[in-house]
């Protein structure tokens, strides 16, 4: 018998959850548990968490039980809201009827054993089922405790990250192109001394939250990245990660949120000081538009409600209509630009 062949016999003959959740151990017990929780919370609040048109609860899914962390072997495969998708009459039902939102479950020893890319040394990928694209996530007893070294947050707040990505945005664009920046993103001084000045500014804004302030803070941090932009033209891809990357950390922040977890929120300018400190540049533009895209979100549910809509309708960013609602669509003159690192250089 083959290598392959056993793998699979194994599979088929071997041992498999049953259809009932009091039998499952206790790492696919806390799968459930984590995953049931997340779907309550944000199906309770969609429009806060994205719009009604993405129901996280209701997107098809696979779950495979993995050995660890970016483990490539897994005993078995979960199945949630993939019955209107592929054949699931051959697969056992499993029976989760305390947890809300998990009435179309059900276990395979053999679904995706066939599929190269789920075996890889990663903890998730897509697969087109049907032309409907499909998150494969892996998880582990490490992930659900928060603590794989890979991931840098628990699994609930991966799981709706990776599939906002893989179900919300398949038909978005980024007209600005992506990363890596075209000459490589700048680390002058120079340069992040202005990043220093923006990020204060949105660090202001996080702590003026709705109040009547915002628009002004908002028009500051808009013209310093104009500025920004200006001197360094290789740089409009940041616009892009905010809407693919931040717009995703705006939706696990947003489930946070309504599942009850206090915001842990730092001060951007703090944080790059330290990277700048410690000379740990490498990667510095993703970790910060991550976060710069979640925190445009969070002021354009105040400055223009209308924003998740436009991102799939009109091609926009979250800095695009942020311009757009401040006003501001150019750098600012010399005067003006001065004033700017003035007011906000002595943030801490």
């Amino acid at each position: 018998m083959t290598i392959a062949g056993g793998l699979v016999g194994w599979r088929v003959f071997g041992p498999s959850p049953t259809g009932s959740f009091d039998a499952l151990d206790d790492v696919d017990q806390t799968m459930f548990r984590q995953l049931s929780a997340q779907f309550d919370a944000v199906a309770t609040r969609p429009d806060e968490v994205w719009t009604d048109d993405w129901r996280f609860e209701e997107q098809p899914m696979v779950l495979l039980r993995a050995s660890g962390d970016r483990a490539s072997q897994w005993r078995h495969a979960f199945l949630v809201n993939m019955s209107g998708h592929v054949d699931t009459s051959g697969m056992r039902p499993v029976q989760l009827d305390a947890l809300p939102f998990l009435g179309d479950v059900v276990v395979s020893a053999t679904y995706g054993l066939t599929n190269p890319l789920n075996h890889l040394p990663a903890n998730f990928d897509v697969d087109d089922v049907g032309g409907q694209p499909v998150l494969v996530m892996k998880y582990s007893e490490e992930l659900l405790r928060g603590e794989a070294p890979s991931v840098s947050s628990d699994f609930p707040t991966f799981l709706i990250h990776e599939e906002f990505h893989t179900t919300a945005q398949q038909s978005w664009t980024y007209p600005e192109g992506d990363a890596p920046f075209v000459d490589g993103y700048p680390t002058s001084d120079e340069h992040l001394d202005l990043l220093r000045a923006e990020l204060a500014a949105f660090d202001a804004a996080h702590e003026e939250g709705s109040g009547g302030g915002l628009s002004e803070i908002a028009a500051d941090l808009v013209s310093l990245r104009l500025e920004r932009e200006r001197r360094w033209p290789q740089l409009a891809p940041e616009a892009s990660l905010e809407k693919m990357e931040g717009t995703a950390t705006y939706v696990e922040r947003a489930a946070a949120r309504i599942r009850g977890e206090a915001s842990t929120l730092g001060r951007m300018t703090a944080s790059l000081d330290h990277l700048r400190q410690q000379g740990q540049l490498q990667g510095l533009e993703r970790d910060v538009f991550y976060d710069t895209g979640a925190r445009l979100g969070a002021m354009l549910d105040v400055l223009a409600p209308d924003w998740k809509d436009r991102m799939a309708d009109e091609g926009a960013t979250p800095f695009s209509v942020a311009a757009e609602a401040v006003g501001v669509d150019t750098a600012p003159d010399a005067a003006r630009l001065q004033e700017l690192v003035e007011r906000y250089d002595s943030a801490p």
